[in-house]
């Protein structure tokens, strides 16, 4: 119940004028469940291929991603299985919130380290449920095997793109 008061004093703060957040309130999702879901269909269609991406590597990593790392994955295109440092986002700890909402995913700046991570373990049962992933597939392809598969070949494409400079 915590975390769900939680996102919706977060939906609500953003607005400003009290007819706004008297018609937000008639609306709010009754559970988590309906919260991340909306949270997910409020990603831009800009940034749903980056989305995508960080919620698998959170998904399917096996260590936790540092908010250069994050950069960096973003920095590859899949299709053209290239890696561009010049495509790292900017200022990347100050707009990933409009990547992926921070009811999904946040940085944590604890020990020094920004380091990106679900904003709630909910988060992570949310995606990968069965539930939710009838859901999520709208948007977005969420399965074991393809985020393994995007991980390694985002790791290939990173790893072989240094070789080819030697």
């Amino acid at each position: 119940r915590f975390r769900w008061v939680d996102c919706q004093l977060h939906s609500l703060e953003a607005l400003e004028i009290p007819k706004a957040i008297w018609k937000a309130l008639t609306r709010l999702p009754r559970d988590l469940n309906g919260i991340y879901s909306e949270a997910l269909q409020k990603i831009d269609d800009v940034h749903s291929d980056s989305a995508h991406c960080i919620l698998m590597w959170l998904l399917y990593g096996y260590k936790p991603l540092k908010l250069d790392q994050v950069a960096d994955i973003l920095a590859i295109d899949l299709e053209a299985e290239k890696f561009d440092i010049d495509n790292r986002p900017l200022e990347l700890q100050h707009k990933l919130h409009k990547i992926v909402d921070s009811t999904l995913v946040v940085i944590d700046s604890a020990r020094g380290q920004n380091v990106v991570q679900f904003a709630h373990i909910s988060v992570q049962e949310f995606l990968i449920s069965e539930l939710s992933s009838a859901e999520a597939r709208n948007l977005f392809s969420i399965n074991k095997e393809l985020g393994h598969e995007l991980i390694a070949k985002t790791c290939l494409i990173y790893l072989l793109q240094f070789n080819s400079w030697e």
